[in-house]
C-alpha cells in the first residue's frame, strides 16, 4: 500500500531534494544556452573543428558519406538531448505529488545510458579515426537491431546490405574489422555495452565501484526484480494496517534515496557535457559555476544523511 506523507514531511522532503534537483536543472539550462551561443558549432581552434577540417580523407560512398566526423559529433549531440530529456522528466516527477517510487530510477538509468554513449563518442582524448569508428559502430548496431524488429523482409535485407556496404568502405579506408559478442562485427574496436559505459562514466575505471553499484540498483528496478522493488518497501512505516497473520509494507520514497539518484545523474551527465565542451572548445565560466554549485548541493544533501 502507499502511505501519504503529511504536509510537514512533504515540506522536509522538498527542502532536502530541491537543491540537488534545481542545481541539476540549472546545469542543463546553462548547457543549452552555451549550445545556442555557439550555434552548435565547434570553436575554430577546437579539436572538433580540426576533425571536421581533416575528415575529407575519410570520406566514402553511400551509406558511409562524406562527413564521418560530423556524423559522430551529431550523434553524440542527439544522445545528450536524450539524456537531458530523461533527466528533466525525472526532475519533473520529483517536483510534483505524488512522488514516484520507481519511475525516477528508470529514467535515471536511461539518462545515464545516453550520457555514457555520448561521453564515449565525445572523448577529447581520442583521435579522429577512433571517433569515426565509434560513430559508425553505433550506426552498425542500429542496423543490426532491425533483424529483431517485426518489419518487412525487404527492410531487413536492406539493413544487412547497408551494414555490408559500411564494412566495405571501412576496409577501403584502412579500418580494421573486429568480431565481438554474438558474432557481431565492428570497426576498430568492440562497441561497449551500456553497462560497461555507465560503469566507466561513473568512475569504475578508477576502481571506485560506484558505476557498478548505481547501474545494478537502477537496472534491478527497471527489470522489476524483487531486490529492486523491495528497496522502496518499508514494513515499519506508520499508518500500516494491523492485520493478524499478515505483514504489511508501505511503498515509499526517501529524500536520501532521491538525492542519491539525482547525484548519480549529475555525475554522469556532467561528465558527458564536460567532454562536449572540451572537444568543441566551449569554455564557459557560467557552466563551470553551475556545475560546481550542483555538485556542492549534492554533496551537502548526501552528507546530511551520512552518505
Amino acid at each position: 500500500m502507499r502511505v501519504n506523507a503529511s504536509d510537514d514531511v512533504s515540506a522536509q522532503f522538498e527542502a532536502h531534494v530541491s537543491p540537488v534537483r534545481d542545481g541539476l536543472l540549472r546545469l542543463i539550462e546553462v548547457s543549452e544556452q552555451l549550445e545556442e551561443q555557439w550555434g552548435s558549432l565547434p570553436a575554430a581552434d577546437s579539436r572538433a573543428m580540426g576533425e571536421i577540417a581533416s575528415e575529407s580523407k575519410y570520406a566514402g560512398g553511400e551509406p558511409w558519406g562524406d562527413e564521418p566526423a560530423r556524423q559522430a559529433h551529431h550523434l553524440a549531440g542527439m544522445l545528450l538531448v536524450g539524456s537531458t530529456d530523461c533527466t528533466r522528466s525525472a526532475c519533473r516527477l520529483l517536483a510534483e505529488a505524488p512522488t514516484p517510487a520507481y519511475a525516477h530510477m528508470v529514467l535515471a538509468r536511461s539518462a545515464l545510458e545516453h550520457a555514457g554513449r555520448a561521453w564515449w563518442l565525445l572523448d577529447a582524448r581520442i583521435g579522429i579515426r577512433e571517433r569515426i569508428a565509434r560513430g559508425f559502430n553505433d550506426r552498425l548496431n542500429g542496423l543490426a537491431q532491425q533483424d529483431f524488429l517485426p518489419i518487412p523482409p525487404a527492410d531487413k535485407r536492406r539493413a544487412r546490405e547497408r551494414r555490408k556496404a559500411l564494412f566495405a568502405e571501412a576496409d577501403r579506408l584502412g579500418f580494421r574489422k573486429v568480431t565481438g559478442r554474438r558474432q557481431l562485427s565492428w570497426i576498430e574496436e568492440h562497441r561497449p555495452t551500456p553497462t560497461a559505459l555507465v560503469r566507466k562514466l561513473l568512475g569504475d575505471d578508477q576502481e571506485t565501484g560506484l558505476g557498478t553499484t548505481v547501474y545494478w540498483l537502477f537496472s534491478a528496478v527497471d527489470h522489476g526484480t524483487t531486490s529492486g522493488l523491495s528497496q522502496s518497501i518499508d514494513a515499519d512505516a506508520p499508518q500500516l494496517p494491523q492485520t493478524p497473520g499478515v505483514t504489511w509494507g508501505a511503498v515509499y520514497t526517501s529524500s536520501a534515496g532521491v538525492c542519491s539518484v539525482l547525484s548519480a545523474i549529475l555525475l554522469g551527465l556532467g561528465r558527458a557535457l564536460q567532454a562536449r565542451n572540451d572537444l568543441f572548445g566551449w569554455p564557459s565560466e557560467a557552466w563551470s559555476q553551475a556545475h560546481m554549485l550542483a555538485l556542492r548541493a549534492s554533496r551537502t544533501s548526501l552528507e546530511s544523511y551520512g552518505l
